[in-house]
């Protein structure tokens, strides 16, 4: 342990390891931190990766004695899997303590993709069937949509 610097208890409240959303979907996902300590800690929250991620505030104050939680949002705009680090950097002013700089690292991936819709049709085999329907754009940008056509059993 370095001289001067207070222990901090850190608790990652659910979800446990990692944030699974849909696609444009928001969940925040809130790190807890414990002060177990006497004087104020102070800290400076940013993240490292990609956009999905944000921070509602990057002042993080924990006083004496109590918890308080850091809220992360997650909003992925696409169906990969993102990463991103929460770093918290202890700041010296003043009437706050030294703490170890403490970095989180954040998984944020997308549950499915589920169809949003199925349509039935039924034919006879080898002979063409022709069926209209409409299709409607989910998320706030133009985007491109694949069609299956899967045979049930």
């Amino acid at each position: 342990m370095v001289p001067g610097c207070a222990v901090v208890l850190c608790i990652v409240l659910a979800p446990s390891r990692s944030i699974c959303v849909c696609v444009y979907c928001v969940q925040v996902w809130d790190v807890q931190l414990a002060n177990p300590m006497r004087r104020l800690l102070s800290y400076t929250a940013r993240l490292e990766g990609p956009g999905d991620f944000s921070l509602e505030a990057s002042m993080v104050k924990v006083e004496p004695g109590r918890t308080t939680q850091v809220p992360v949002r997650f909003c992925p705009a696409t169906s990969l899997p993102k990463a991103c680090r929460l770093v918290l950097m202890n700041r010296r002013d003043g009437s706050s303590a030294s703490a170890a700089t403490l970095v989180f690292l954040l998984r944020g991936q997308v549950e499915s993709r589920a169809p949003l819709r199925h349509v039935a049709m039924a034919s006879p085999l080898y002979q063409l069937a022709v069926s209209e329907f409409s299709i409607t754009n989910p998320f706030p940008a133009d985007c491109d949509f694949s069609i299956s056509i899967v045979q049930l059993p």
